[in-house]
């Protein structure tokens, strides 16, 4: 299992390639392919949300999903996850 997540995590893999596909990070994201690649030119920073976002469906075992991250981040997760028609009980822990 560590070994799925540090494949997971990595942006890259051994040989310098992405490790997941710009249409699966744009599917993920909900952006366009085009936006994909302007991010993997600057940051990379939309490879790193489908990074995230595949690890937390790959590891939810529960009810709980516990995030981290700057307010900007958290943001943007819990738009994702959250659905209008349900209720949601949210804590909130500084580190």
């Amino acid at each position: 299992m560590f070994n799925r997540l540090r494949e997971l995590v990595s942006i890259k893999n051994k040989d310098g390639k992405y490790v997941l596909k710009a249409s699966e990070v744009a599917n993920i994201n909900k952006k366009h392919i085009n936006t994909v690649y302007d991010s993997r030119k600057v940051d990379n920073k939309l490879d790193k949300l489908a990074i995230f976002e595949k690890i937390k469906v790959e590891l939810d075992r529960s009810n709980e999903i516990i995030m981290r991250g700057n307010k900007e981040q958290l943001s943007i997760q819990i738009d994702s996850i959250l659905q209008k028609d349900k209720r949601y009980c949210i804590s909130v822990i500084e580190i």
